[in-house]
């Protein structure tokens, strides 16, 4: 299987570095942010320690210093951090107007295909509200249920979330390579959009539970971002090319 091939380091690296970001590659299993401010297991603090600079830029959160997104826990891939408040400020200010472009790539396995999604681009749309024991899944609302008012609306976040299904190729039997992109996401955003729409992502223990491979992590990579410069206003662009190639951008 293809996606068994593609090995990932199980340690933090940096990829892409000047004196306003930094890009890092998170492996699966390594918490983004840490919850409380003595944790060190984590990509906030690996940065940190080779930036102590990283340290004087005021985020959302204290804690988080200038970390411009987050990756679920089990997700791999690229992650953003600003080492200056102003570079923070701009990019910040890209991310609300959609302009700090996030792709990742799933691999995903299916029983239903439609024909349709294969190879074409297309937008998954909804709402989000808690699912599950203790709200640990999110569960997509589309736009007429959500305006409807009804009791699942009113459990929804205010925000309309947009998930742009780039590619959709067929890699070995039932086994399928999506490629989205993002611009403003939600909590599991990816794994619950693509798992509606009947492409749940391989060894997804949420949302794909028949779809465990033994000793395959979860099969979603944060494969490239996109955005302008904060300096020099040229574009970046970087990538994981094993899991990102320029016939699919």
């Amino acid at each position: 299987m293809a996606f068994i091939a593609k090995t990932v380091s199980t340690e933090p690296k940096i990829v892409f570095e000047d004196t306003h970001f930094v890009i890092a590659e998170k492996p699966h299993g390594l918490p983004t942010a840490p919850l409380k401010e003595d944790e060190t297991d984590n990509l906030v603090s690996f940065i940190t320690y080779k930036y102590p600079q990283a340290k004087t830029v005021k985020g959302k959160k204290t804690i988080e210093y200038g970390l411009l997104h987050r990756l679920d826990t089990e997700t791999h891939g690229l992650v953003v951090m600003a080492l200056d408040q102003s570079s923070y400020d701009f990019l910040q200010n890209e991310q609300l107007n959609d302009r700090f472009l996030k792709y990742y790539t799933a691999y995903c396995n299916t029983i239903n295909v439609n024909i349709e999604q294969v190879n074409n681009e297309y937008l998954i749309q909804s709402y989000f509200r808690p699912y599950g024991i203790k709200g640990k899944k999110v569960s997509p609302v589309s736009v007429e249920e959500f305006s409807k008012k009804s009791h699942i609306a009113k459990k929804c976040s205010p925000v309309l979330y947009t998930t742009r299904v780039i590619k959709t190729e067929k890699e070995q039997k039932n086994y399928y390579k999506v490629l989205c992109c993002l611009t403003r996401g939600f909590r599991h955003q990816i794994r619950s959009h693509l798992a509606w729409k009947n492409y749940p992502i391989i060894s997804d223990s949420l949302y794909n539970e028949n779809g465990i491979e033994e000793n395959v992590p979860l099969q979603l990579h944060a494969s490239a971002v996109s955005f302008v410069h904060p300096a020099t206003g040229e574009k970046v662009f970087v990538s994981l090319s094993e899991f990102f190639t320029s016939d699919t951008r």
